[in-house]
């Protein structure tokens, strides 16, 4: 009981309730598995003929399919079911690995950095968090959504040092 008491100060998972727990795990997966292909993605890139500056380009791609997809992610999550929307966006981004794996030449990749950029589910998680979060913990339930993703990346980067990528073919 003791330890359980500890724990809630460090991380007060008392907080989140059966949903917000499920984004927090949802997340942390999420972020994981990007991670293991995110940052070896330009030099991917680079294998499929690209130069830097289309390396850059794509990025802008992917920048800009997140641009043009949060905004009418707020109109969806204002007049639809946010579950609905939150599982719509998890369905577009996830296979994104795989079609990237597909891709023979560096232009196949567009189309799918646009997707892979879809942040049609982000408005609709913010205000589903903001309307399942206990109201005198709102700010310390955001920082748990937050934490998840950067949790995972934190535990990617320490895997990567204890067991390096060799990039030889």
């Amino acid at each position: 009981m003791i330890q359980s008491a500890a724990w809630s100060r460090i991380l007060p998972f008392g907080t989140l309730n059966r949903d917000l727990k499920l984004i927090f795990v949802s997340n942390l997966i999420g972020a994981f598995g990007d991670g293991l292909y995110v940052y070896i993605l330009p030099l991917y890139i680079r294998g499929l003929q690209a130069s830097s500056a289309e390396v850059g380009f794509l990025f802008s791609i992917f920048t800009l399919g997140t641009a043009l997809t949060i905004l009418p992610g707020g109109f969806l999550a204002d007049r639809f079911d946010r579950k609905k929307i939150m599982i719509l966006g998890w369905l577009i981004w996830v296979p994104m690995p795989l079609l990237f794996s597909a891709a023979t030449h560096w232009t196949q990749l567009v189309p799918m950095m646009a997707l892979y950029g879809f942040f049609i589910s982000g408005p609709a998680t913010s205000a589903y968090v903001m309307t399942a979060a206990r109201k005198d913990s709102v700010t310390i339930t955001y920082t748990l959504m937050g934490a998840s993703w950067w949790l995972a990346t934190f535990f990617l980067l320490v895997w990567a040092v204890i067991f390096p990528l060799s990039l030889e073919c």
